[in-house]
């Protein structure tokens, strides 16, 4: 199986906490799940 999806990551890194999310050229994001 091949997967051209290209995807981005982006992160934010706050000062109590980190999040990050997964996003391809469309702007759609991706699951994620939450951490602490």
């Amino acid at each position: 199986m091949q997967n051209d999806t290209q995807n981005i990551i982006g992160v934010d890194v706050g000062s109590g906490s980190v999040r990050a999310g997964v996003f391809n050229l469309r702007a759609s994001s991706s699951p994620t799940r939450p951490g602490k």
